[in-house]
């Protein structure tokens, strides 16, 4: 008898089989190249880290925009001196104005720069665009500073109040206070800025190491 008539004929691979191998290997390729080209240049990473860094700002722009939206600086109390109770607002002290949102929208810009700053990085390669950045980076380190300042000092005075004349008052919440889940995000928003923060640092600090000098020397020339 012919067994060859009764062998397993090999199953076909099908479609979607061969779909995800191909995919796998355009995978494989694409992460081969982009390993190779951050060897031949250098300043890829610190290109990618500082526009990480500012993208990540604005990615979460809805979670400093309802901290800021949750934010007061003012308080209301009763003047029991005279015949009639009067009712005052006022501000705390060491506080005239809520400078939150403008740093927020400074930092916003600062972000967008340093993206486009990330692009020199990598085609220019040059020490000015490293001195760019790290200018913006420091600039950004101390907004950050005055706005968690301002979110720990609205804390501080929400958490015990503020006494007037022997008469303890709370703040006047806005939009909603800790009902409005103040707490998460504040601290989202804090650790946000912080990894912004320590990624452009950690960018500036690569790319002062690994920045073109023989584009330097050729501006020279």
């Amino acid at each position: 008898m012919d067994q060859s008539r009764y062998e397993e004929v090999p199953k076909k691979e099908g479609k979607a089989g061969k779909a995800f191998k191909n995919f796998g290997k355009y995978l494989k390729t694409v992460m081969k190249s982009i390993v190779e080209s951050f060897k031949y240049n250098k300043m890829k990473l610190p290109a990618f880290l500082l526009g990480i860094g500012g993208v990540i700002i604005g990615l979460f722009l809805s979670v400093h925009a309802a901290t800021i939206q949750q934010l007061t600086y003012t308080y209301s109390y009763v003047d029991q001196s005279g015949e009639e109770l009067v009712k005052y607002t006022a501000n705390l002290p060491g506080m005239p104005y809520d400078y939150t949102g403008v740093v927020i929208f400074i930092l916003m810009l600062l972000g967008i720069l340093n993206i486009f700053i990330a692009l020199a990085f990598n085609s220019k390669q040059n020490k000015g665009s490293v001195v760019s950045a790290t200018i913006i980076t420091v600039v950004m380190i101390g907004l950050t500073i005055a706005y968690v300042y301002a979110i720990t000092y609205f804390k501080q005075y929400h958490d015990s109040g503020i006494e007037v004349n022997g008469t303890l008052y709370k703040l006047d919440l806005a939009g909603g206070g800790y009902e409005a889940n103040f707490e998460g995000n504040y601290m989202k928003s804090m650790i946000v800025l912080f990894i912004a923060d320590a990624l452009s640092l950690v960018a500036c600090v690569l790319g002062f190491i690994h920045y073109n000098r023989a584009y330097e020397k050729g501006d020279e020339r």
